[in-house]
């Protein structure tokens, strides 16, 4: 089974209170995007695309809620050679600089107005929702429950977080090992062999 960002979004609501939505939605994409989908690794949950793109005048490409990460960009689709790092160390001397944040991607100093761009996404559907594969939910939950009651000391189950925390950082281990070619069971003989039962 699969569950959509809007799944997540619909139970995390059921727990806290939540004063403005959209903010509530930005906060969440962003602690899957810096906190979880990096820990279980882009390969593992998503998809990797190449894509044409037409930058806007302010040259910054906003990522949409499936977009995991953008690792590289080419001017022609075939020579990936862009780098990342400060405009202050890299300078105009490159013309696909790009400078990265959970949001987006900006090219500082490409002129032009299309460009490739690759990298990792979730899976969709037909409505074009982002999937969440079933093996990271318990862990999306238990870490955006966390993240979001740490803006609210106020709510009955603000002394959870830690327990919150640690719960997703077991269910990371576990998607992780579920999202491996190798397995489950072999994760799981490997976990016996070396004295650790669950």
């Amino acid at each position: 089974m699969t569950y959509t960002i809007d799944d997540l979004l619909d139970q995390l609501q059921q727990d806290v209170s939540v004063g403005d939505v959209q903010a509530f939605r930005v906060r969440v994409i962003n602690t899957l995007r810096t906190r979880l989908w990096r820990r279980i690794g882009y390969e593992r949950v998503g998809v990797r695309f190449v894509e044409p793109v037409n930058l806007p005048t302010n040259r910054r490409i906003e990522l949409a809620d499936s977009i995991l990460t953008i690792t590289d960009a080419s001017l022609n689709g075939a020579d990936w050679t862009a780098v990342e790092g400060p405009t202050d160390q890299l300078g105009p001397l490159h013309v696909l600089t790009m400078q990265r944040d959970p949001y987006g991607v900006t090219f500082p100093y490409f002129t032009g107005a299309a460009l490739y761009v690759r990298g990792y996404r979730l899976q969709t559907d037909a409505d074009e929702q982002a999937l969440i594969p079933e093996a990271c939910f318990p862990a999306a939950y238990d870490l955006c429950l966390a993240e979001v009651l740490g803006t609210q000391p106020q709510h009955p189950r603000f002394g959870e977080r830690s327990s919150l925390q640690r719960s997703a950082d077991t269910w990371i281990g576990r998607a992780r090992a579920a999202l491996t070619p190798r397995g489950e069971a072999a994760d799981r003989t490997i976990r016996r062999y070396i004295g650790y039962h669950e």
